[in-house]
């Protein structure tokens, strides 16, 4: 009995991704009359998260018991009874494929890759928080593949179509890092197991533009952010805007622990001069700490975030 109680303690993530979790669960099995039994599993539920009860006689194929539940912000209760053998239950967390932000008040659709190891271990991983997740997604995700690297792709959407023109620009971008911050990295890493030391954010043209503003952004003290991956950034969107709190971070602070992938696209259309006087600015401000790595590929715009989050995986990851 004591080996039932320890595998119950296993929370898999069911829909609408996949992955393992874990929780402490205290289970009681009763007896209460002969062919009848009654499984009692009591839980700590938070009042954010839906929970569903599932079984399994082999514990590999799961089979889903009643309706979904929200959590009461404290100890749950779920019983059931069955007749035959007795049977593996699990609690199971219903992970959001969204996170409404009550700073800027728009739903984000997004989407997660787990490596292959994240469910033999727990262990905690490197994550890539990606801006324009809607169409970046798969191809950094293919890339980590064939890399075989052991990080964590986060592709947060941008909400409404064209919604990326408030808040990866100076319309938006100070409430939608206060989002991302606050709001959107809390509740993701409630269910998964990141490592707080290694997180990095990336984007391409106006995503590109973003992440080049959450480096300026970022606390001083204690970085939200480890690594910023810009590909081919709009940086001449707003260029005052982005002067002035060029030089409102130097004046806080003249130490920039961080490491930035600069990139740029070379083909008929890109952002190469105005990434390079990014990348001047910087460099004339000689933040101690800042590491820059440079680079140029024969493409075009819209083709540069591919082989830039190629490399910046082989060189960071």
């Amino acid at each position: 009995m004591s080996f039932i109680v320890r595998a119950l303690s296993y929370l898999a993530l069911l829909v609408p991704l996949a992955g393992v979790a874990m929780i402490e669960s205290e289970v009681e099995f009763e007896v209460h009359s002969v062919g009848e039994r009654l499984v009692n599993i009591r839980f700590q539920a938070d009042d954010t998260v839906h929970y569903q009860l599932s079984r399994s006689e082999n514990m590999r194929d799961w089979k889903l018991v009643g309706e979904p539940i929200l959590g009461s912000g404290a100890i749950e209760s779920v019983e059931v009874s069955f007749e035959e053998s007795p049977k593996f239950f699990r609690i199971s967390e219903i992970i959001p494929d969204s996170i409404l932000s009550e700073i800027t008040e728009i739903d984000y659709p997004f989407r997660v890759y787990l490596p292959p190891s994240y469910t033999k271990t727990g262990a905690s991983f490197p994550v890539i928080y990606a801006t324009d997740g809607q169409w970046l997604f798969n191809e950094y995700r293919d890339a980590i593949v064939d890399q075989g690297k052991e990080v964590i792709l986060v592709g947060i959407d941008e909400g409404p179509m064209d919604r990326r023109l408030i808040d990866y620009t100076s319309s938006g971008a100070t409430d939608y890092f206060q989002f991302l911050i606050s709001e959107f990295i809390p509740v993701f890493e409630r269910y998964f197991r990141v490592n707080p030391d290694e997180r990095s954010i990336c984007g391409a043209s106006l995503g590109g533009l973003f992440t080049g503003l959450a480096l300026l952004m970022d606390e001083t003290e204690s970085p939200v952010f480890k690594n910023y991956l810009s590909f081919d950034g709009s940086f001449w969107w707003d260029r005052n805007y982005l002067i002035q709190l060029e030089q409102t971070r130097f004046d806080t602070s003249q130490e920039l622990d961080a490491t930035l992938f600069l990139s740029s696209a070379l083909g008929e259309s890109n952002n190469d001069g105005v990434v390079s006087l990014f990348e001047s600015r910087l460099n004339a401000r000689n933040f101690s700490k800042l590491t820059i790595i440079r680079r140029s590929y024969d493409v075009d715009h819209v083709d540069v975030g591919a082989p830039s989050f190629k490399e910046a995986l082989e060189l960071l990851f």
